[in-house]
């Protein structure tokens, strides 16, 4: 019965990647993050709703812990590789025609052009910041939700983030 339940989720699993590289394509505009989790969450009641009307012994906790277990490794790798710094800057130096450049572009390109003011600008749309001239400054709605990850912070014993 656990090594069923294991195939189950193993089969699942497959299931899942199967979906979402269809989706990935279909959906190429839509954040691939939102499509990633949506598409492990759709997956597991539709799977386990088809092993229960296929085999009515199914074991729920097994089933679970191994689809859930390599959906999560998965996501793991997938937010490592989708969100790299390293891979961006290794696929920037393939697409040049000489396979080189500077130090100093990517400085500029990737740290404060990209991290940096795409970060300050996100502050900003979720209003969690206000752009005055050159300065930031801090709205209400930023400072609660400052105070709540100094909470959180606190809880789990950060002394630094960042």
């Amino acid at each position: 019965m656990i090594a069923t339940g294991i195939i189950q989720g193993i089969i699942a699993f497959f299931g899942y990647t199967a979906l979402l590289l269809l989706l990935l394509r279909v959906f190429h505009k839509v954040e691939a993050t939102f499509v990633v989790l949506l598409a492990a969450l759709f997956i597991f009641p539709v799977a386990l709703a088809s092993f229960v009307a296929l085999a009515p012994s199914v074991n729920l906790w097994v089933f679970s812990t191994s689809y859930w277990f390599l959906v999560l490794s998965f996501l793991m790798g997938f937010g490592a590789i989708y969100k790299s710094l390293s891979l961006r800057m290794l696929l920037t130096l393939l697409e040049t025609p000489t396979h080189e450049k500077s130090a100093e572009s990517f400085r500029k390109e990737y740290i404060f052009g990209d991290s940096f003011n795409n970060r300050l600008q996100l502050m900003v749309d979720q209003g969690l910041a206000e752009r005055t001239d050159d300065k930031l400054s801090l709205t209400i709605r930023g400072a609660s939700w400052a105070n709540r990850l100094v909470t959180l912070q606190r809880v789990f014993g950060i002394m630094r983030s960042g």
